[in-house]
């Protein structure tokens, strides 16, 4: 059975052109405002992830300290048992958990930079995140705990 309608009919079942345009409008507005706050979120949770393990790696530095008298060579020394054999009988760890030996990375999925402070120089240690960009070209973007 087939039905049919007058053009008038068929009219009022859809939208018009008027009503799409706004439809359209409305949904631009909308996720111009969204998208940016949305955005801004991210970034901030990753910031936060960042700061978070800097601060659980500078915690497991300094009970690595605590334990051996030294500060450890790589980040590695966290969660594996040094070489050195003098250190490695203090070694109480691993201070750091971890999946598989694999290390806390920043918000951005990057590994953490870290040093062994100069003699001399006033720091024991240096530890830092080289930020969103990745490429840490100035000591401005580092992340530290």
């Amino acid at each position: 059975m087939l039905i049919r309608r007058s053009f008038k009919e068929s009219m009022k079942a859809g939208f018009s052109l008027v009503e799409l345009v706004a439809y359209m409008a409305i949904v631009a507005i909308l996720a111009a405002v969204l998208v940016p706050n949305i955005t801004k979120y991210y970034k901030n949770a990753k910031k936060s992830t960042t700061q978070q393990n800097l601060m659980g790696i500078k915690n497991a530095i300094e009970q690595y300290y605590g334990n051996t008298s030294r500060y450890p060579e790589t980040l590695r020394d966290l969660i594996r048992t040094p070489m050195d054999e003098s250190v490695a009988r203090k070694w109480d760890g691993p201070y750091l958990t971890s999946k598989n030996d694999e290390l806390p990375e920043d918000g951005w999925g990057r590994e953490f930079v870290y040093h062994q402070g100069e003699p001399g120089s006033g720091k024991a240690y240096d530890l830092y995140s080289l930020g969103e960009n990745g490429e840490g070209s100035s000591e401005a973007e580092w992340i530290r705990p």
